[in-house]
């Protein structure tokens, strides 16, 4: 129709190589479907194909030819981008807005929680008689004191954006499998599998670590569970991130809905946060069958610097 040869529309050093493999394929009878292969337009513009194809045969069944049929979808990637990238600029507002309540709660509840108990603890300094009632009843009010400060300092810590470094999100995340079954008694095994030494660019492991750490937060509130199992594993080209408990479970779709409805988060943050990552998350339950988590992360898009 252009009077051109097809390959002379792709760039040709990145995308030819590409096309000319995909006739190759299709003249070879492997029917082709769904390839992302970028153009330049006549007016110098960036376009994206998808393109399908399929081999053309004559009636003796000889291979004559190739058709393809190319889908413009250069506006359906640039909507796709916007959504992840306001979806990533919330999440950002999301961790500045942890970073300062965890300030807040340490540097302004806890210390005002640690003056009032010490305070208390010295309530008698220099007094050499004292009621023993009075006594007591000081020492039953300074111990929740130190409870509340104690439950402070471990939402502050858990408020803080992660440092996970090259190996550190293997690490973050095992660390927070220990803290989770202290604080909550229960029994959190973490087993880690070719993910030790991976290097992931920063955002992408306080991504992950945040659907670990939520997902946990989830199993303490609602699962009634006595044991967790949650793994961390490297299959090329994916990173495996799952956990599973076995609580009362629930009805997944209905707990969807229900999020939705009220504007809770939930499921659907973590669910917002593999969209982010270019991954796909999904939940499986039953009522009384437990439930599990499942994250599966393409490396090829989160990777870091190596």
């Amino acid at each position: 129709m252009l009077g051109l040869p097809a390959h002379s529309l792709f760039d040709p050093i990145h995308v030819r190589p590409t096309f000319e493999a995909l006739v190759s394929s299709v003249l070879s009878r492997e029917r082709t479907s769904n390839e992302e292969l970028p153009i330049i337009s006549n007016s110098g513009e960036p376009h994206t194909l998808l393109v399908s194809g399929t081999a053309r045969v004559d009636s003796s069944s000889q291979v004559i030819g190739a058709i393809f049929i190319g889908q413009d979808i250069t506006a359906r990637n640039a909507a796709e981008r916007r959504v992840k990238e306001q979806a990533r600029a919330l999440i950002d507002v999301r961790e500045m807005e942890r970073l300062r309540l965890s300030r807040d709660l340490h540097d302004g509840v806890a210390q005002d929680l640690v003056a009032a108990r010490m305070g208390l603890e010295t309530l008698f300094d220099g007094i050499s008689s004292c009621d023993d009632q009075v006594r007591e009843r000081v020492v039953r009010i300074t111990a929740p004191l130190s409870a509340a400060y104690e439950s402070i300092r471990a939402i502050a810590h858990d408020l803080r954006p992660t440092e996970t470094g090259k190996g550190g999100l293997a690490a973050s995340i095992g660390g927070l499998c220990v803290a989770f079954g202290r604080a909550h008694n229960l029994r959190v095994a973490f087993q880690v599998s070719g993910a030790d030494e991976i290097e992931l660019a920063p955002e992408h492991s306080v991504n992950i670590y945040r659907i670990a750490q939520e997902a946990l937060s989830n199993v303490a509130r609602h699962a009634r569970a006595g044991r967790v199992d949650v793994t961390l594993v490297h299959v090329r080209p994916d990173l495996i991130l799952q956990i599973v408990d076995d609580g009362a479970g629930f009805d997944v779709e209905r707990a969807l809905a229900e999020a939705a409805g009220r504007g809770r988060m939930g499921l659907l943050g973590l669910r917002e946060r593999a969209t982010i990552l270019g991954g796909v998350l999904t939940v499986t339950s039953k009522p009384g069958r437990g439930a599990q988590v499942r994250l599966v992360v393409p490396l090829s898009g989160v990777e870091g610097p190596s």
